[in-house]
């Protein structure tokens, strides 16, 4: 089967000879597709060099914070993939995002001044923010918080909800949808938590969906074939 002309994965790993294939940091541009699936994984192992892990005093442990060289690198290879998406939604095109878990990273932040309640000793504590690689490529406003789980309501109708019911199977959910100006498609049940939305920007449309676990083979119990990408 030829790849199709219209269709690029940047890290989402389908079967599809149908697919063009990209890096969401690569150098390779998406503009002249009609569909772009997209799924971040690990940016910041690409980008390190010698960064540091938050201490107790600076209250979010377990961040990576890159070296001020590694982050501008790393903002500017995502920035420049933005700054294509978003010129592929004005142009009507279609951009599906699978959300796997949000890789942070911090950045300076504020300078707090403390004082020991023992000794009375005042000192200037650097203070640090946490940014999402996956909010930083988005040319959409939308936030999201990790949180893995297997279980969905379907919340919308239309060819959305008919994908979902079909494909529901070979989904999990790592990371819930915060404010967003779309439609909720999927939530966890018995919340509010979104796990899958529908954008819409300029002419363009962009699902944002949960991450794929596996896909089914054709043959298997309840397989009926493969997902195939739609522009």
């Amino acid at each position: 089967m030829a790849k199709a002309s219209n269709a690029i994965s940047l890290g989402v790993e389908l079967d599809d000879e149908r697919l063009t294939w990209g890096n969401v940091v690569g150098d390779q541009t998406v503009l002249g597709y009609d569909l772009v699936l997209i799924q971040i994984g690990g940016v910041l192992s690409t980008f390190r060099q010698g960064e540091n892990l938050f201490d107790e005093r600076e209250q979010v442990a377990g961040i990576v914070r890159p070296s001020d060289q590694a982050r501008a690198a790393m903002e500017r290879a995502l920035h420049k993939r933005r700054r294509e998406l978003d010129e592929l939604l004005k142009q009507g095109g279609s951009l599906i995002v699978f959300m796997k878990t949000p890789e942070q990273y911090a950045v300076p932040g504020r300078v707090e001044e403390r004082t020991d309640a023992a000794t009375g000793q005042k000192t200037k504590v650097h203070m640090h923010e946490p940014r999402s690689t996956l909010e930083q490529v988005l040319p959409i406003d939308v936030s999201f918080e990790s949180l893995w789980g297997h279980s969905f309501r379907l919340a919308t109708t239309g060819p959305f909800a008919e994908f979902w019911t079909e494909w529901e199977e070979i989904f999990h959910h790592e990371a819930v949808i915060g404010d967003h100006v779309g439609t909720t498609a999927v939530e966890i049940p018995g919340t509010r938590k979104a796990v899958a939305a529908i954008v819409r920007k300029g002419a363009g449309t962009c699902p944002l969906g949960a991450s794929v676990s596996r896909l089914p083979r054709p043959g298997e119990p309840g397989s009926r074939g493969r997902p195939k990408p739609r522009a």
